[in-house]
């Protein structure tokens, strides 16, 4: 994957770290300097442990000698992965759980990589599917690490200024920019169009 797509995909994820952080940031009287540190510090890590655990069970699943069969298989697996990160996105966007805005402050190390780990599986899947298409960790670990960074800052402010709603939003267009990359890959890896 060029490092486009892998901008595209973590940009995927890096919204779906800003509807969960969002939730955090409607219910905070003050974002601190604190507070931010402390997300950054376990949604980068999380993000970054991810990746590599997915990249590090795509090179034992296709680490033996691979036919062409094999390799258009698995290039196969990574459009399935892609479309399916897609698709759970897209439904989230429909779900309007009702969540009372009760101002809280508190910010504790357990609750953050709670609610950090639920962006584990996306970046362990996207991990997986870098993994299987042989992207170079060079240019994913630096893209998500930013990403998130930029994630959390985001969705803190978004949050603590607009409250739950544009978690929908983020949700949709994470799932729509994954369609993209998705056919755009579709397209690329069978050969219908040169891009």
């Amino acid at each position: 994957m060029n490092i486009l797509e892998v901008i595209i995909i973590a940009l995927a994820s890096a919204l779906e770290i800003a509807s969960i952080v969002l939730c955090k940031g409607a219910v905070f009287s003050k974002i601190s300097r604190e507070k931010i540190g402390k997300l950054i510090v376990i949604f980068s890590s999380w993000q970054i442990v991810t990746l590599l655990a997915g990249n590090f069970f795509a090179y034992l699943f296709s680490r033996r000698n691979v036919t062409d069969m094999q390799t258009w298989f698995l290039k196969g697996v990574v459009i399935v992965i892609f479309f399916a990160m897609a698709i759970e996105m897209i439904i989230k966007s429909f779900h309007n759980n009702f969540v009372e805005e009760v101002r809280n402050d508190k910010l504790m190390w357990s609750e953050a990589w709670n609610i950090a780990s639920l962006t584990g599986v996306t970046s362990l899947l996207a991990g997986f599917g870098f993994g299987l298409l042989s992207t170079r960790m060079v240019i994913q670990i630096p893209v998500f690490a930013v990403s998130s960074v930029i994630a959390v800052i985001s969705g803190l402010f978004v949050g603590y200024r607009f409250g739950y709603h544009p978690k929908q939003k983020a949700y949709f267009f994470s799932g729509t920019l994954l369609i993209a990359i998705d056919i755009e890959l579709f397209c690329r890896i069978f050969h219908i169009i040169r891009f």
